[in-house]
C-alpha cells in the first residue's frame, strides 16, 4: 500500500489540516520549507526523518520558491489549482498554519 501524497488530519477543535510528503519543514525561523529531496536543513541540522511533512498551507505560500513541479504535484494531488495561491492567507487560517 502506498502513501497518498496529500493527507488530511482530523482535527475535532479546529475541523483538520492537509499535509503533504512531498514537503517538511524544519525548526527555522525563515527558509523552514524543504522538498522531500533535502536531507537535512544545515542551520539547524534537523533531517528529513525528524520533521514533519509541511502543511498545504505553507505549501501554497512557499511551495513554488521552493520547488515548482512537487508543489504543482501537491496542488494536482489535492485537487486545488494555482488560482488558490492569492487565497493563501485563507487557507492557512483552516490548516492553523
Amino acid at each position: 500500500m502506498t502513501t497518498p501524497i496529500v493527507q488530511f488530519h482530523h482535527d475535532p477543535k479546529h475541523g483538520g489540516h492537509f499535509t503533504t510528503v512531498l514537503f517538511w519543514e524544519c525548526q527555522c525561523e525563515e527558509d523552514f520549507l524543504h522538498p522531500v529531496y533535502h536531507r537535512e536543513c544545515p542551520p539547524c541540522g534537523i533531517t528529513r526523518n525528524q520533521a514533519p511533512d509541511a502543511g498545504m498551507g505553507v505549501v501554497v505560500r512557499m511551495g513554488t520558491q521552493v520547488d515548482e513541479r512537487l508543489t504543482e504535484a501537491a496542488f494536482e494531488q489535492a485537487g486545488l489549482d494555482s488560482l488558490w495561491i492569492p487565497f493563501a492567507e485563507g487557507v492557512s487560517q483552516v490548516e492553523g498554519a
